[in-house]
C-alpha cells in the first residue's frame, strides 16, 4: 500500500510540474481568463474534497481551462479526465495521462460501460484529493455536429440551443454514480465558472 501512494504521489508531483507550464501558457501567453461564479460558501471546500466539474468543449484547448481552475487549488497534479481513448496515444502528453490514471473511453458504449466504470471505480481508491474534469457534450463544438444536435433536439421535444451541443448523459450518470460519496464528507458539488 505505501508503494502505491509513493507511485501516485510521484506522478501526481510530475503531471503537476508539467501542467503548470501548459497552465502558465494559457493565461499569461495567450492571455486568457477563467473566473469562476459560484457560491461563497462552497468556495471554501474547493481543494479540499473531491468533486466532479462539468466543462463545456468549444475548442481543443479546453482542458487547459479545468487545469487552470485544478491549479488554483492545488489540485493539479491530482486532477483528472474522461477523455477520448486516442489521446492517450499522443505522445508526451498522452502518455503522461495514462500513467497518472486518467479515464478514456472510446465512444462506444457499449464498451465504456464496463472499462469507464472499472476505471472510476480505481479512482474510488486514489490517496490524493482531485477533481474529476467532464465534458458535457462528449466532443468539440463544431456547426456539423451542432446541426445534427438539434435534429436530435426536434426529434425529442428538447428545446434548441444556440452555442452548446445536446448534453451526453451517459458518461456523467456512470461518472456520478461511481464516484458519489468517496472518501469521507465528499459529495460531487455544482462549479459554474466561465
Amino acid at each position: 500500500m505505501e508503494f502505491i501512494k509513493f507511485y501516485t504521489s510521484s506522478h501526481a508531483a510530475f503531471q503537476s510540474s508539467a501542467n503548470t507550464r501548459l497552465v502558465m501558457l494559457l493565461e499569461w501567453w495567450s492571455g486568457t481568463e477563467c473566473t469562476i461564479f459560484t457560491d461563497p460558501r462552497a468556495y471554501l471546500k474547493y481543494g479540499k474534497e473531491n468533486a466532479i466539474v462539468v466543462l463545456n468543449h468549444k475548442f481543443e484547448i479546453d482542458f487547459l481551462c479545468g487545469w487552470s481552475l485544478s491549479e488554483r487549488f492545488g489540485l493539479l497534479g491530482g486532477s483528472k479526465v474522461l477523455a477520448k481513448k486516442e489521446l492517450a496515444y499522443v505522445p508526451i502528453i498522452g502518455w503522461m495521462w495514462y500513467f497518472t490514471e486518467m479515464v478514456f473511453c472510446s465512444r462506444k458504449w457499449e464498451q465504456d460501460r464496463k472499462t469507464v466504470a472499472a476505471s472510476l471505480q480505481h479512482l474510488r481508491d486514489y490517496p490524493e484529493k482531485y477533481f474529476f474534469l467532464i465534458h458535457c457534450e462528449g466532443t468539440r463544438f463544431t456547426e456539423k455536429k451542432h446541426e445534427i444536435s438539434m435534429q436530435v433536439a426536434r426529434a425529442k421535444g428538447l428545446p434548441r440551443l444556440k452555442h452548446h451541443l445536446l448534453p451526453r448523459t451517459k458518461g456523467f450518470a456512470i461518472t456520478v454514480r461511481s464516484l458519489r460519496n468517496v472518501g469521507k464528507e465528499e459529495c460531487p458539488r455544482q462549479h459554474s465558472w466561465v
